[in-house]
């Protein structure tokens, strides 16, 4: 048992009288990151697979390894303390560890029964993709997009060795069931074929014209199914070294395969929505799981035959029967990326914009989901809400600006014009107009009680990426890739002044409640403070913790927040941390975020993308790339 930031979470498996009481409220609170309240989603899954006993289903995500019961398919436990995303996840074979490859190019393994860390392995210079135990339990092999697949030692870590030379780009890897042989697919559409125990390279299969994402052996080893971009899985006779059988169905990328050790029958999942069950030795199509709408990345089969596990980027984990195609339960709350947040003006409600295109509206007290809106065709990039917070305007990658009754969850209309992604949206103080920023290198005024956009301002060379209206609704800021930030008259549109101190892609700006100033956050790191009147710079430091001093490079900064009395601001960005600041002369207050007893830098475990404070300053709430919304708890020497 282990006791992370403030609360003390029980993570025997064993417990079941724990486990039984235990609420998907509960479940926000667990392995949160000191100074954290709360957790909105459970990350971003991408690999699920079920125990040796079929007693437990592990979902690796960005945040941790989720274990599901699999009586109830409630939570059980989350295992953290790796402090990265998590890509692709085996047990041994007794069911005791699980180990988990990751997306910063390490391995992790934990004790199951206790919830324990054990081990972080290093060597692969990219992101893992691929892993698999040996049967016997004594080896770990890790597939990359380095090119490589390493063996592992699994008791103490050690590398074994490393199999290079024939690989591009290895999605995964399967040990065969006798564990003498280990294959996997290549970035080129071959398969390769190793000796486990020596490192010899002994067969290569064309298998695909491009990208083998998952290769797999049959329960009794004498084939291999490979699945491919190309929407096509092809079946392998091991002694042959043919093609057999070749899978069509799919209409789009194939992205994942798996055999049951049941029966013999083979299963896929793709990039189209569909999971599609074939019988492994006529190729005949049986059924196809309709449910998700979004890509499905990975498909397992119970050790029973009886029940398929998928993962959707629909934010959903779906459990289906096997024989009749039913979708007998559906896990939820992994959502996936989030790119925007903002607190309603009188702090009552908050919404979320991201990765699959919906808005979510929460009461800021219950953090209750009590409206999703939808109808943008691509991401949604950015939100904003009215002076008088009925109304709230979205702007996505699909182009289209959409506006929304939140106090009676309507649509109401659409403004269409952009032929890029809006990057910047705000209301004017009468609530009347609307502007607009977007990556065609436009700003467009939009009227909503016509309908229809009255003014459009053009000057910025390169995609707009930030942009911002004055409190008084008389100027407007705005930034982009040509690394300049202009200064507009917003009422006759004039551009009053170009700024050119930056020398990289500046993503963020944001006024001062008071208006006085702004401050905008560039690529490089740099965090400028402006007046607003002038367009002089009054002060300018570096994204950086006082405690790393002038080390290193500087952090990207890709989100801006002002307190609402002004006095500070919290800046988010690529190194996953957040940073306060005061808003007089830029001095650096603190950075959220705690050191776990690994050392690894806890919050979130991506991109912070958006970050907002509630009407009273009390709560910073940050939104991110891992698919969480974490609501932090600011103490009074923050203030």
């Amino acid at each position: 048992m282990k006791t992370i930031g403030f609360y003390f979470v029980t993570l025997s498996i064993f417990s079941l009288m724990y486990i039984s009481n235990t609420t998907a409220q509960d479940s926000q609170l667990w392995a949160l990151p000191d100074g954290a309240v709360t957790r909105i989603g459970k990350g971003i899954v991408r690999d699920v697979q079920y125990s040796p006993d079929g007693k437990l289903l592990a979902a690796a995500s960005s945040i941790g390894v989720w274990l599901y019961d699999t009586t109830t398919y409630q939570e059980v436990s989350l295992l953290t303390g790796n402090g990265s995303e998590l890509t692709c996840v085996d047990f041994h074979h007794d069911g005791n560890i699980i180990c988990c490859g990751s997306s910063d190019s390490t391995i992790h393994l934990w004790d199951v029964s206790t919830g324990e860390y054990l081990m972080r392995l290093s060597g692969h210079s990219n992101s893992v993709y691929g892993i698999d135990f040996s049967p016997d339990g004594k080896t770990i092999a890790s597939g990359s997009s380095d090119g490589s697949v390493r063996l592992w030692n699994a008791e103490n870590g050690e590398h074994k060795k490393t199999l290079t030379g024939q690989s591009l780009w290895v999605w995964g890897v399967d040990f065969s069931p006798d564990g003498d042989t280990i294959v996997h697919g290549n970035g080129d559409g071959t398969v390769h074929l190793w000796d486990a125990n020596t490192g010899e390279h002994l067969n290569m299969y064309v298998a695909h014209p491009w990208d083998s994402k998952i290769t797999v052996f049959s329960p009794d080893g004498n084939a291999i199914a490979s699945g491919c971009s190309d929407s096509t899985t092809r079946l392998w006779d091991i002694n042959t070294q043919l093609s057999i059988i070749l899978l069509i169905g799919h209409s789009e990328a194939v992205t994942d395969v798996a055999y049951s050790t049941v029966d013999k029958i083979v299963a896929t999942s793709s990039a189209d929505n569909t999971v599609r069950i074939w019988d492994a030795i006529t190729g005949e199509h049986q059924k196809t799981l309709l449910g998700h709408s979004r890509a499905i990345d990975s498909l397992t089969f119970s050790p029973d035959g009886e029940s398929i596990a998928t993962v959707s980027r629909d934010g959903t984990i779906r459990i289906w029967n096997t024989t009749s195609g039913e979708n007998k339960h559906t896990i939820t709350g992994h959502n996936d990326a989030i790119y925007c947040i903002g607190y309603s003006p009188d702090g009552a409600i908050f919404a979320t914009g991201g990765e699959d295109g919906n808005i979510q509206i929460r009461d800021a007290k219950t953090l209750e989901n009590t409206i999703t809106f939808s109808g943008h065709t691509r991401p949604i990039s950015s939100i904003s809400f009215s002076p008088n917070g009925r109304l709230l305007v979205s702007g996505s990658k699909d182009g289209a600006i959409r506006l929304w009754d939140v106090t009676k969850g309507l649509y109401l209309n659409a403004f269409r014009g952009h032929t890029g992604d809006t990057r910047g949206l705000d209301f004017f103080p009468d609530g009347k107009t609307i502007v607009s920023g977007s990556w065609d290198a436009t700003i467009r005024f939009w009227d909503i009680n016509r309908e229809q956009q009255t003014t459009m301002l053009t000057g910025h060379i390169e995609e707009i990426y930030s942009l911002a209206l004055s409190p008084d609704g008389k100027t407007i800021v705005s930034s982009g890739a040509d690394e300049s930030i202009r200064l507009w008259d917003a009422i006759t549109g004039e551009n009053k002044k170009t700024l050119n101190e930056d020398i990289s892609r500046v993503n963020t700006i944001v006024f001062r409640p008071d208006g006085k100033t702004f401050v905008s956050g560039s690529n490089n790191g740099m965090i400028n403070i402006w007046n607003s009147e002038d367009g002089t710079l009054i002060s300018s430091f570096k994204n950086q913790d006082i405690s790393e001093g002038k080390r290193g490079s500087a952090d990207a900064v890709l989100c801006i927040a002002f307190s609402p009395d002004g006095r500070m601001f919290a800046s988010g960005g690529r190194n996953r941390s957040i940073r306060l600041w005061n808003a007089e002369n830029g001095e650096y207050i603190r950075t959220i975020f705690n050191r776990n007893r690994n050392g690894v830098k806890v919050g979130h475990t991506s991109w912070v993308e958006s970050v907002a404070f509630s009407a009273d300053g009390r709560t910073l709430v940050s939104a991110s790339r891992d698919g969480t919304v974490l609501l932090w708890k600011l103490n009074a020497s923050s203030q």
